[in-house]
């Protein structure tokens, strides 16, 4: 893979790494080429996690792959308590067709609490070891760690504000706001700031014709299905 790795390089293009999805291995060639993220690390063990401790590669949760391939979830917990930042991301329409990252959240947080279940009296501790704070902080402070960024903070305290105020949370909501992000049903954002742009309008993409461009997607799926005979 080296020269693939070089390549990019030369054209301009920061690397990151599917990595240890099935097998741990990838993480090790993430952290030798110095790309920005090693993803999936569903496969990673405690010798992963300390390689990644010691490197500036940030590991990348995908929790709705997990769940679609019935892997187990990344280590986020152990992870974090090494010290790594950890950011959240999908693979694409394949495993969050809706690029719904509240939603994504939320899958991260209650899978981390699945998987510290399977250890003995596990159920005792899962809630309070991986909260919905830690969570959230893992999709916006971590994801900005791996887009070169440290102001994830300042995203998520408009995002806070944006979603709670004016979605009708029933109980999870009364006693802390802040968890009910991801402890209530994920609900549709309203409204997306970027840099001061709204792309999102009272929960409509602004920036594209969203009917035209989803026909579209849904030919080239059709085809790309026929081609391979299913």
């Amino acid at each position: 893979i080296a020269p693939y790795f070089a390549e990019a390089r030369r054209l301009g293009f920061q690397l990151t790494v599917h990595a240890d999805q099935f097998h741990p291995f990838g993480s090790r060639a993430a952290v030798a080429f110095g790309a920005v993220s090693a993803d999936h690390l569903e496969a990673s063990g405690a010798a992963e996690i300390q390689l990644l401790a010691h490197s500036p590669v940030i590991p990348v949760a995908l929790p709705g792959a997990s769940l679609g391939l019935g892997c187990a979830f990344a280590p986020a917990r152990r992870l974090l308590d090494a010290g790594v930042p950890v950011g959240l991301g999908v693979d694409g329409s394949a495993s969050n067709d809706g690029a719904h990252m509240v939603g994504e959240a939320r899958q991260a947080l209650l899978l981390a609490r699945v998987g510290r279940s399977l250890d003995p009296f596990g159920c005792d501790h899962g809630p309070s070891e991986t909260t919905a704070r830690d969570m959230l902080a893992v999709a916006t402070r971590g994801g900005a760690e791996v887009l070169g960024g440290t102001e994830g903070h300042s995203c998520f305290s408009w995002h806070q504000h944006d979603v709670s105020s004016g979605l009708p949370f029933a109980g999870g909501a009364v006693h802390d706001p802040v968890a009910s992000l991801l402890l209530c049903a994920s609900a549709q954002v309203a409204y997306t700031v970027v840099n001061g742009r709204v792309v999102v309008r009272e929960g409509q993409l602004t920036t594209v014709d969203l009917g035209p461009l989803v026909e579209r997607h849904n030919r080239m799926a059709t085809s790309l299905m026929r081609l391979a005979g299913t």
